[in-house]
């Protein structure tokens, strides 16, 4: 482990490996960390209240958030809320086809008319 100080601001900054790193975490039991888990209906709930624009920009973060957590944990970092992240882009994506297909029935019903 090192300690930097930038002159500038005055800030330490600490450099370690990630051998030190996780070490540093199984000590404090980051491994025994407990998975949160979705709540589908609250969550159902909320984003059906949601736009379209809101709904979108909820799955271009989790896919960002769930891409760094994936690779966090391939590099040996415990996870514990990827699970979570995942069973929320469901969520946002299973209503996104939702509206997708009442919006085509809709616009079906229209023609025949």
């Amino acid at each position: 482990m090192k300690l930097f100080k930038n002159a500038a601001s005055g800030k330490t900054t600490i450099k370690m490996s990630k051998e030190e790193w996780l070490a540093i975490g199984k000590k404090a039991g980051w491994n025994n960390m407990e998975h949160e888990n979705y709540d589908y209906i609250n969550g159902k709930r909320k984003i059906r209240k949601m736009t379209n624009e809101q709904i979108a920009w909820n799955i271009d973060e989790l896919k960002e958030v769930i891409e760094i957590q994936e690779k966090a944990r391939k590099e040996g970092y415990n996870t514990p809320k990827l699970g979570y992240y995942q069973d929320e882009l469901l969520a946002y994506l299973e209503e996104k086809k939702r509206r997708r297909e009442e919006e085509k029935n809709n616009s079906s019903e229209r023609i025949e008319e």
